[in-house]
């Protein structure tokens, strides 16, 4: 009767524990999202707000993971093939492959136009610790020709590297795509040992597990019993969890605002060759990309420009490229704000389309236009008469019919209004439009421009 009782507990602690191992392990295998880069491809920035340089282009259909979501920006995994930076005032060389961390480091984000000089931005959130070793991939030398940084392969133990994607460029992937993440765990059949019984028979139970010596109390046993359950789980030790003295700031929505990145110390200067190369290399990019990164060289100019300030002829020979750089900032600023507003007029002339297309199914009008005066027809040499326009848009309107006014009418108020004419309307084979003389006008659109 006693024995019961403790047998009970037992069964009770090794079904608990089971299913403690088998939550945690359906919560790993759901917690990996997925998402496919548009048609579009997506850059992949090494901050959450535009201004973070561009670590990698992701092309159009690439599955990636998604570790999480802030302010219209998904943080994703880098792709295996994307090496980062350490600097080499906190590591040392072991050997040609092998690099080794004398201080705490959180690696830097790669530049993929300027390289080390220009990758300044920390990878990890905390920084990995004193002696961890990581693989060596290449030396990056400096203006002084030493070695300011190492190209090497970022560890994913512990933490996975990762950069950040525009929302907008992401997709959600099918199944078919999904099928094609790569899942060792699942599916695996367990090797069974060489003693295990055949299929459908059970095992006899084992005697003589353990030999107790006498007057030496053991674990009580009991025939018949599976204890197979009560082996050790293993788990893995959590990071040790430091506090940082402060809240995080959020924003009266409650959304986590981005964090205040400071640039590395160890920022390295680009020598005059290589200046030139990535200013050569800038230049032949499309229009697009090359507009993405002048930022970028901008700021690398500026910095060699200082670090040779001894150096005049030098010196002089960078301004020139500055000055090159910063016209054609001016230049792809102008042509954005022009971009933007022949937008902006495209969707006005694509909704004033709609509009127009609902006032004519809802009324009989002789015609619908843009009211404008007409510079030969102003009642002194000839009649009084105002030009109605397509809505078009500016710079593409035409002369759709006239409007004749009547004795002592007139139509000033309504010029550059949108207005819908019912009247008497003649065609002019001269002018080759309708003259209308209207017996109602209805202002549709008033405040139009």
């Amino acid at each position: 009767m006693v024995k019961e009782p403790v047998m009970m507990f037992h069964l009770a602690r090794a079904c608990a524990l089971v299913a403690v191992a088998l939550i945690s392990q359906i919560a790993s295998s759901q917690a990996a999202e997925y998402a496919v880069v548009g048609e579009s491809g997506a850059a992949m920035r090494a901050g959450d707000m535009p201004r973070f340089y561009r670590v990698t282009t992701l092309e159009p259909g690439t599955l990636v993971q998604v570790l999480g979501e802030s302010n219209g920006w998904a943080e994703v995994v880098y792709p295996e093939s994307l090496n980062v930076y350490v600097e080499a005032s906190r590591s040392r060389k072991i050997d040609d492959t092998t690099i080794e961390l004398t201080k705490p480091s959180s690696l830097l984000a790669p530049s993929a136009l300027l390289g080390a000089s220009g990758s300044w931005c920390p990878l990890y959130e905390e920084p990995l610790p004193v002696g961890t070793r990581l693989e060596l991939v290449e030396e990056a030398v400096g203006l002084d020709q030493k070695v300011t940084k190492y190209l090497v392969k970022p560890p994913r133990a512990l933490r996975l590297p990762r950069g950040f994607v525009k929302k907008d460029q992401l997709r959600t992937p099918t199944p078919g795509e999904l099928a094609s993440v790569s899942r060792p765990d699942e599916g695996a059949t367990p090797a069974r040992a060489t003693d295990d019984p055949e299929p459908g028979k059970v095992a006899p139970p084992k005697e003589d597990v353990k030999t107790v010596e006498a007057g030496e109390e053991g674990p009580p046993t009991y025939e018949g019993v599976d204890t197979s359950l009560l082996g050790p789980i293993v788990t893995r030790d959590l990071p040790p969890v430091q506090a940082t003295g402060q809240a995080e700031t959020l924003a009266t929505d409650g959304v986590a605002q981005p964090k205040a990145v400071e640039p590395s110390r160890d920022l390295a200067t680009l020598t005059i060759m290589q200046l030139n190369q990535a200013f050569d290399e800038l230049r032949s990019l499309p229009r697009e990309q090359m507009d993405a990164g002048l930022e970028e060289l901008l700021a690398e100019c500026r910095r060699s420009a200082k670090a040779l300030a001894s150096e005049p002829a030098l010196v002089e020979s960078i301004q020139q490229r500055i000055r090159w750089i910063e016209l054609r900032m001016k230049l792809r600023d102008q042509r954005r704000r022009i971009q933007q507003t022949l937008d902006e007029a495209d969707q006005r002339r694509s909704q004033l389309a709609e509009q127009i297309r609902a006032w004519q199914t809802s009324r009989s009008y002789t015609v619908i236009g843009r009211v404008s005066p007409s510079t030969l027809y102003d009642g002194n040499r000839l009649p009084l008469m105002y030009r109605v326009e397509s809505v078009d848009g500016r710079g593409y309107q035409r002369t759709i019919g006239y409007l004749r006014p009547g004795p002592g009418e007139d139509y000033e108020e309504l010029i550059g209004a949108i207005v819908g004419v019912i009247g008497q309307s003649t065609f002019d084979s001269a002018l080759g439009v309708r003259i209308i003389t209207p017996e109602r006008i209805d202002p549709l659109d008033p405040q139009s421009p």
